[in-house]
């Protein structure tokens, strides 16, 4: 944007209200304009944001009910105008002085309502202060001349025409406005609304950038389903779904909360159907009929001689074939979901156009990890349970040890030779080439065997539920019949709490780390930045720049 100079407020307010405007650097081609520095401008708002937090440190707020914390953040936004951003940030020093001198004459009359409302009106004035630092941010990457301006920065194509509108409502149009595409673009990808909780869940890893498959359509799928396999329960995910819609609506004004609340949804829904299949409703679920478990059982595959896989039943009956049942399940779920990380790495690098990489490396990689996990391939094609050894399938002995060693051989010295044939500067040693096959053998093992942590988070939920089932017996026992039922209730009453809130959380991190660690770690970088554009608004104050 190249526009007077008498016109920077507007032009910075109008940027502000299209939310979609983040600031760069200017292009070499208009470097000749000298750069403006909002360091006036900074320092005040640096004083004035550090005098506002000494000042709500130093008068804490009385304790409040539920109802009036509820009202503080479901309500509407202040607004602030002023004529200039020196203008907005003068207003709120004087303001700030005034409620110095407000607080100091309530806490002496000890008046605990005043206090609370002043504190308030502090949250405000420096929300105000942040709308300010945006204003800083595009003011440091501005540059002028004795009459012009230029500023500088990103607008995702599709919000381009929405944006200009607002610039020329605002400035007239005294703004000339010149557009290129580029490369170095910050990472802006648009999802549907219910796919949000899973861009953040990605987000935690890396920020995806525009050379590589964004995983967030996959993870919308595969992370609530560990998360449904290690937490099943029935009765356990409708009390998610609920907690996640009373989240969803309480606080759908801010929407880090809005996001936290269908997250919790998606996990409630996967974990109630696991539950479906394990037979625990609220823990051990009452005695099943034998038409639904027959039915369970023809869906899974199980014997009818065998318990539900999932399912451990307060008879005492032997639990070592369902435990078999689900390891060999977990395992087979891990092959399948870090052969999927390997086809998207080769899918990506063919899209980069790293040929070199591809043929020497990912290729080979995923050829041995899919001739090594062969048997449970197989098994897996067939519909059969594995039972150890996995070698008994027919012509799987030597052939296939063979096989993987040769494999194994070809990845340590292609990309090696490969460099020496075509004479790439730079080539990698023979030496650390073996060394990087041998840890990637050693990677693929601890990486399916990782996978077994499903089996272990879905045995403790259930251990821990069987347990909470027999302290309530115990406690109920030696009391009368009256009191010995209501006894069992608190006791199994606060077990399901304890267990909700204690693996919701730890479910949820050996599910990320399955994701982080064993999954992307085979085909996604995560080195983009997040577009992050500056706003002329926040969840408690906006800001309104009046020509």
């Amino acid at each position: 944007f190249i526009y007077p100079r008498e016109l920077e407020d507007k032009l910075i307010y109008a940027l502000l209200k299209t939310k979609s405007f983040q600031p760069a650097k200017p292009s070499k081609a208009l470097s000749t304009l000298s750069e403006a520095r909002g360091r006036e401008l900074s320092v005040k708002v640096s004083t004035l944001t550090t005098k506002i937090n000494s000042l709500l440190e130093k008068y804490r707020e009385p304790a409040d009910g539920v109802g009036e914390s509820l009202k503080r953040v479901l309500r509407k936004p202040a607004v602030y105008e002023a004529t200039s951003w020196s203008e907005l940030v003068d207003g709120v020093e004087k303001r700030v002085k005034e409620l110095e001198e407000a607080l100091s004459e309530a806490q002496k009359k000890g008046e605990s309502s005043i206090i609370r409302k002043y504190r308030q009106e502090l949250l405000d004035l420096r929300e105000t202060l942040e709308i300010c630092s945006d204003v800083i941010a595009v003011l440091n990457e501005t540059r002028v001349s004795k009459y012009l301006a230029q500023t500088t920065g990103f607008i995702p194509k599709s919000k381009l025409n929405k944006a200009l509108k607002e610039v020329y409502s605002e400035c007239g149009r005294k703004v000339l406005v010149l557009t290129e595409e580029t490369d170095e673009a910050p990472t802006h990808i648009e999802y549907p609304w219910w796919l949000k909780p899973f861009m953040t869940i990605t987000c935690l890893y890396g920020v995806p950038n525009y050379r590589e498959i964004s995983p967030v359509p996959l993870l919308a799928l595969t992370f609530p389903l560990f998360f449904g396999l290690m937490f099943a329960d029935t009765g356990h995910g409708i009390f998610l779904v609920l907690a996640g819609l009373f989240i969803y609506h309480k606080f759908k004004e801010q929407e880090g909360m809005r996001i936290l609340g269908m997250m919790v949804i998606y996990f409630g829904i996967f974990a109630a159907i696991a539950g479906f299949f394990s037979g625990e409703f609220f823990g051990p679920a009452p005695p099943l009929g034998p038409a639904y478990k027959s039915f369970v059982k023809n869906i899974l595959g199980v014997p009818e001689t065998e318990l539900l896989p999932l399912e451990i039943e307060l008879e005492g009956e032997n639990t070592t074939p369902i435990i078999m049942w689900i390891l060999i399940f977990s395992i087979k779920i891990g092959i399948l979901h870090m052969l999927l990380g390997f086809v998207i790495s080769i899918i990506s690098e063919a899209m980069r156009r790293e040929y070199l990489e591809l043929f020497t490396v990912t290729i080979p990689q995923t050829l041995v990890f899919t001739v090594g996990t062969l048997p449970f391939l197989l098994a897996i094609v067939e519909g059969a349970s594995v039972k150890l050894p996995l070698l008994n399938y027919p012509g799987l002995n030597m052939t296939w040890v063979n096989t993987v060693l040769g494999l194994l051989v070809a990845l340590a010295f292609a990309k090696p030779l490969a460099c020496k044939l075509l004479r790439i500067e730079g080539e990698e040693s023979f030496g650390f080439s073996m060394f990087e096959a041998f840890d990637f053998l050693l990677r693929i093992v601890s990486n399916t065997a990782s996978y077994m942590r499903i089996l272990a988070l879905l045995m403790a939920h259930i251990g821990l539920m069987y347990v909470f089932y027999v302290l309530g017996n115990l406690v109920a026992q030696p009391l009368p019949l009256m009191l010995s039922g209501l006894a069992f209730a608190i006791v199994y009453a606060l077990g399901n709490i304890v267990t909700i809130g204690l693996e919701s959380i730890i479910v949820f991190a050996h599910v990320a780390r399955l994701h982080f660690y064993e999954w992307f770690s085979k085909f996604y970088l995560g080195d983009g930045v997040m577009f992050a554009p500056v706003k002329a608004s926040r969840m408690r104050v906006a800001v309104k720049i009046r020509g």
